[in-house]
């Protein structure tokens, strides 16, 4: 008597759904790290042009033979950058000069620059705010 062979061939539901979880699961993160990948790209090129727009304003500010022109005082104003078509940076741009008479016999101005944004949405819809300073010191 012969016995019938059986052949086992394909796979159970239970291996299917296992392997759809594992995919499923794989697929959320990899689209989690591209989205975080993106929201990183998008400050660090905030944060350069931030960067560059604060350096420009100092040099502008407090060029050869300016130290008596600076006012002292605290300044506010609106600029927006735009960091190549892509991205652009709008915020508030702050800057404060101070007398510093601590460096006798000559007087010293500090030069603080702030500028704030507005980077993204949280999870919460809230919106995050980022900012950079600059600070320098100037001599007369």
């Amino acid at each position: 008597m012969k016995h019938p062979i059986t052949r086992s061939s394909g796979f159970s539901l239970v291996e299917l759904l296992v392997a759809a979880s594992i995919l499923g699961i794989t697929v959320i993160a990899v689209v989690a790290v591209i989205r975080k990948s993106r929201d990183i790209q998008v400050s660090v090129r905030h944060r350069q042009a931030a960067c560059i727009l604060l350096e420009y304003r100092f040099e502008k500010l407090c060029g050869p033979g300016s130290f008596r022109r600076i006012p002292v005082g605290v300044t506010d104003s609106t600029v927006t950058v735009d960091t190549d078509g892509t991205y652009t940076l709008t915020g508030d741009l702050e800057t404060r000069v101070e007398l510093d008479m601590t460096h006798e016999p000559v007087p010293v101005k500090k030069v603080t620059l702030t500028i704030r944004w507005d980077e993204y949405e949280n999870e919460e819809g809230a919106v995050e705010r980022d900012s950079l300073t600059l600070e320098k010191w100037i001599a007369e």
